[in-house]
């Protein structure tokens, strides 16, 4: 049969109780690096990223995304300026670096919570500690501006340096977040829900063996779902389960960027999506709603 409604709805509800369980978690951090007298004189700004500040959760998300930046000063992407107009930014000399921050930020957590457990390699500061509600993926990172029309002309985001990789990461959680919003707007409030509604399909075709565990994560569901026009977004779930499918079907995407309107969807990056992988999603999401399929009405609304 096909997937019924009930199950589309229950897939579409936050985990409601983990987002205040996020929050509590920030606070906490936000509070010991705050009160510290090691980071008492750095300029610094943290914020939650990732689902639970999109809220697009989904039951089986547990660790936190925190984003902790410094403000010292600000890291520069100039390529898209014309040679003139690059002279003309400021660069400064700074005393207080990246990697020294990072030590801190560790140094001032390890400090509060003594009985944690800590993993500071790659991306983030994994931490696991008693006092706090959830564990949390602390991005410690800095200030950076893509310019294309300098000098009011950029693109604000963040970037760092994994411990375990010679290049750097850059990404805008704050206009993947506020796009995110606008979507909503867009969609009469459908957006979240729907993007909960397939992150948990990707769960349950990859736990019925339809695709492996790493061909979709979730950050690209909510990009590819992002690009999908408005009125595929109807209130019927079922409907809406279909229509999305079948425009992303019908659609060449291999052009499309991320959610964030900067950063390319697809590519060869280790941030970026493989055009295939998305083929293979999208085809076991249609092969999973037919293998349920009860009665011809629902084979006619997918051609619609």
């Amino acid at each position: 049969m096909a997937i019924d409604e009930d199950t589309l709805e229950s897939w579409t509800d936050p985990k409601r109780a983990a987002l205040q369980s996020a929050q509590d978690t920030h606070t906490k951090i936000r509070n010991a690096l705050n009160d510290s007298d090691t980071l008492d004189d750095i300029d610094f700004h943290d914020f939650l990223q990732g689902s639970y500040a999109n809220n697009t959760i989904i039951r089986d998300s547990s660790d936190v995304d925190i984003v902790v930046r410094l403000d010292e000063f600000e890291y520069f992407n100039l390529h898209d300026l014309d040679p003139e107009d690059q002279e003309d930014v400021d660069v400064e000399d700074f005393d207080y670096g990246y990697d020294e921050f990072r030590t801190d930020v560790l140094s001032v957590l390890q400090d509060t919570y003594p009985e944690g457990t800590f993993d500071p390699s790659g991306n983030a500061i994994e931490i696991s500690a008693p006092g706090l509600p959830l564990d949390a993926d602390v991005v410690v990172c800095v200030q950076y501006k893509h310019y294309y029309n300098y000098p009011q002309g950029y693109y604000e985001g963040i970037v760092f340096w994994p411990t375990d990789s010679i290049s750097s990461v850059v990404n805008y959680p704050t206009r993947h977040r506020d796009h995110g919003s606008d979507k909503q707007d867009d969609t009469d409030d459908r957006f979240k829900e729907t993007v909960r509604m397939f992150k948990n399909a990707r769960k349950e075709i990859v736990a019925d063996g339809y695709i492996t565990n790493d061909i979709v994560a979730s950050y690209f569901i909510e990009c590819l779902l992002y690009r999908v026009p408005p009125g595929r977004y109807v209130d019927d779930l079922q409907e809406r389960y279909l229509k999305i499918i079948s425009y992303l079907q019908e659609t060449d995407y291999s052009d499309w960027r991320c959610q964030n309107g900067v950063t390319d969807l697809f590519g060869n990056g280790s941030t970026k999506w493989d055009t295939w992988h998305a083929k293979l999603f999208i085809d076991a999401l249609e092969t999973y709603w037919e293998n349920a399929e009860s009665n011809s009405m629902n084979a006619r609304l997918f051609q619609r």
